[in-house]
């Protein structure tokens, strides 16, 4: 496993973008299936800085709108949700009409695995889990979304 450590940060931008995604990965680790008290996008947030040690900040988003706009840090790609990978953030509007945003785990042949915050509010809200999704359900049950990379 890789550690981010106060030495790092200088590194931070220098890293190779699978690095940075590592870096993301393993810094989610900390809180699977435990309390976070945080919802999912303030949470994503929170493991991006952490991750990068401080150097990276992702600017909050305006109350009334969910998505993050691109700036020098957050990029946003285009392509299928097959094509995302790993540490990459998935922000999503589902057909319900609820909006979500998860770190992306692993991707296999027929779904992805997430890593997310307050997916299941109800019985479990403010909780860190994984989550695999087959390709036709996420496409099933989401209207749109984005596929984001932190530089």
């Amino acid at each position: 496993m890789f550690y981010v450590t106060a030495d790092a940060v200088a590194g931070w931008h220098e890293w190779s973008q699978i690095t940075r995604n590592q870096a993301i990965i393993d810094r989610t680790y900390q809180d699977n299936n435990n309390y976070v008290g945080k919802n999912c996008k303030e949470w994503v947030r929170t493991v991006v800085y952490d991750a990068s040690s401080g150097a990276v900040t992702i600017p909050s988003t305006h109350p009334d709108l969910y998505y993050w706009y691109p700036d020098n840090n957050v990029v946003g790609r285009s392509g299928l949700i097959q094509y995302a990978q790993p540490g990459e953030i998935i922000q999503m509007k589902l057909k319900s009409g609820i909006e979500h945003t998860a770190i992306v785990l692993g991707v296999s042949p027929l779904g992805i695995t997430f890593i997310e915050s307050n997916w299941y509010s109800q019985s479990w809200p403010n909780y860190v889990f994984t989550r695999y999704v087959t390709f036709t359900t996420f496409y099933n049950q989401v209207s749109s979304y984005s596929i984001l990379y932190i530089l």
